[in-house]
């Protein structure tokens, strides 16, 4: 502090404090003030550093600013000395400005060694100013042009010459930038067919114009260059050359990682919703896997009810007639005990066929039985059938006509008779008068046998449920369910029970041939209408005949006289074996009897061959 109060401040440090220093408005009234200095002294001086035309712009500020006319012999405005000075020190330098300011207010002339030592500090002022420039340019990352008014090369840095790779002495101060232009051209940078003096001159005409202007150019080499034009406020045009080849790449690179993203965000969203609806279509495989499951647990369920139910009743009836038959023997009324006899035996007999056919089906369900197929003639087959139920047929008074057939079928037999038999049993139970048809049509490469009857058909509704478990029709009228048949059979509207059938059958032929049928992948069908009759079929694959085969010699056939015939007679169960020796006993055979074939019996040893 203590030096700043004894240095005194001089003129040049007090304009370099108002230059960070609002003072103006404390000395307004000393800026004013008239100096020494006449106006044509200051405009001779400042005319060459400047030009005439700046020295008018500036003088008509200083005129503005006093509110007057200054003229050549008027005294100058201390506030213009000052901004005159700091013109000339932009230009010469400070320290050489202010040496010129004060020889004028000395008002001595110029000497020539004051004019050396002015130029010679200027000199040096600005070579170092150039120097600073030239090592600027050249350290930056770009490379610069710079072209004057006259469009004539006066700057550039060596990253402006390694872009364009110009020969070495190609570029000079004062080189035309047209020359520049045409040795691009020459070169192919303007491209392969260019015309290169409407190149050259557009290019031109943009500097002319003094317009900024970016644009990007791929060079030759590959490398990638923004230019950058920027007018110069006295004329002449700044143009940067930045490689951009890096950064371009990189905006390639994600331009086309924004592609391949939207590509991949397709895809993923494609497999998404194919991924969903794979899983609704599995998710309603499920639900139709689980509603079958629930079916066939409630099929399975009432299947034991019905089972149970129609098993219970012939045995039932069986011990009925066994305690009446106790009861008539006991009174010796032998007949009636006959007949209750007979009774006993059919009930049995309906008992044992009912687990027969739950026996077949569950063979059919547990997925063990294989088909046996062959190749053999179909005629054989069906003259088995039809002598078999001709006998039925003539017995309850209908005509069984029958087609014959010389064709031959790939198939099992056995199962395929099973399932004729069901065909040929059902249409003689359910026709009361008329006729049965079995007949074969010539299907392409297959033949469809048919079982035709002109009994009281099946209505559409009941179609597709005479496949299943315990369901029987009533043998005439429409049809519909019975509510209170647990079983759910089907009887004739309007019908009474005395016009059901006292032979009822199972409801389990036709469940047991579509089984067969579906393990033999043979499809059957029916086709009906109520009062005109039903027709049901079954389609087989056609074989290829065979040479004809020597008939089996016929089984002799025993006499009819058994009595004193030696039978060996095993079973594991007591009751049976009674049973069996009992009945054997009575026809006059000698049997012998064991529970096993290494058990003795009081004849001897069973397993012996002694009078075998």
């Amino acid at each position: 502090m203590a030096v700043s109060l004894l240095c005194r401040p001089q003129a040049r440090d007090q304009r370099q404090a108002e230059a960070f220093v609002e003072l103006s408005d404390r000395h307004g009234g000393a800026d004013l003030e008239l100096t020494e200095l006449r106006v044509g002294q200051m405009k001779s001086l400042m005319q060459p550093f400047v030009g005439r035309r700046r020295l008018e712009q500036i003088w008509n500020g200083f005129e503005r600013r006093s509110q007057q006319r200054l003229l050549a012999d008027d005294a100058v405005p201390r506030f213009a000395v000052q901004e005159a000075e700091s013109t000339l020190a932009g230009i010469i330098g400070s320290a050489t400005a202010h040496q010129v300011i004060d020889l004028l207010r000395a008002n001595r002339p110029f000497q020539l060694e004051d004019i050396a030592r002015l130029v010679d500090g200027t000199s040096q002022k600005l070579r170092f100013s150039q120097e600073l420039l030239q090592t600027t340019v050249e350290t930056v990352g770009q490379g610069i042009s710079v072209v004057d008014a006259d469009l004539r090369l006066v700057a550039w840095n060596r990253h402006y010459i390694e872009l364009f790779d110009y020969p070495e002495r190609l570029l000079y101060i004062g080189c035309p930038v047209a020359k520049l232009y045409r040795h691009n051209a020459e070169h192919g940078l303007y491209g392969d067919n260019a015309d290169i003096e409407v190149e050259v001159e557009r290019r031109l005409d943009l500097l002319r114009h003094g317009s900024a202007h970016r644009f990007e150019r791929r060079l030759p080499s590959g490398t990638i260059v923004e230019v950058r034009g920027t007018p110069m406020p006295g004329g002449g045009f700044v143009t940067t050359f930045t490689d951009i080849s890096d950064y371009r790449a990189a905006v390639d690179a994600l331009e086309e990682n924004r592609r391949t993203l939207e590509e991949r965000v397709e895809q993923r969203t494609a497999e998404l919703r194919a991924s969903n609806e794979a899983l609704q279509a599995e998710n309603r495989r499920r639900a139709e896997v689980e509603a079958q499951i629930r079916e066939l647990h409630g099929a399975k369920s009432r299947f034991l009810a019905h089972t149970s139910h129609d098993l219970l009743q012939p045995i039932n009836a069986a011990r009925l007639f066994i305690a009446s038959a106790q009861q008539k023997a006991a009174r010796d009324y032998w007949r009636e005990t006959l007949e209750d006899m007979g009774h006993i035996d059919s009930a049995l007999n309906s008992a044992e066929q009912l687990i027969g056919a739950l026996r077949e089906i569950s063979r059919l369900d547990s997925g063990k039985l294989t088909p046996r197929r062959e190749q053999f003639p179909l005629g054989e087959l069906l003259d088995a059938l039809t002598l078999e139920f001709q006998a039925i047929a003539a017995s309850r008074g209908l005509a069984l006509r029958y087609r014959r057939s010389d064709l031959w079928v790939r198939s099992d037999r056995q199962l395929l008779r099973r399932i004729l038999q069901n065909f040929l049993s059902n249409a003689l139970h359910y026709t009361a008068r008329g006729r049965v048809l079995l007949g074969v049509r010539r299907r392409g490469g297959e033949l469809e046998i048919q079982v035709w009857d002109t009994g009281p058909g099946i209505a559409l509704e009941a179609q597709a449920q005479i496949f299943d478990e315990f369901v029987r029709l009533s043998p005439a009228g429409r049809y519909f369910a019975e509510g209170s048949s647990p079983a759910g059979r089907y009887f004739a509207e309007g019908s009474s029970p005395a016009d059901r059938p006292a032979d009822k059958g199972l409801g389990l032929g036709l469940a047991i041939a579509k089984r067969s049928a579906e393990l033999l992948q043979h499809p059957i069908g029916v086709q009906s209408s109520p009062g005109l009759g039903a027709m049901f079929c079954i389609r087989v694959p056609l074989g290829l005949a065979e040479p004809a085969r020597p008939a089996a010699p016929q089984a002799q056939v025993a006499g009819a006289d058994l009595s004193g015939i030696r039978v060996l007679c095993i079973d594991n169960e007591e009751s049976i074996l009674r049973g069996m020796q009992s009945l054997l006993n009575g026809w006059g055979y000698r049997v012998t009897a064991a529970r096993s074939c290494a058990r003795r019996s009081p004849a001897g040893p069973v397993n012996s061959r002694r009078n075998w």
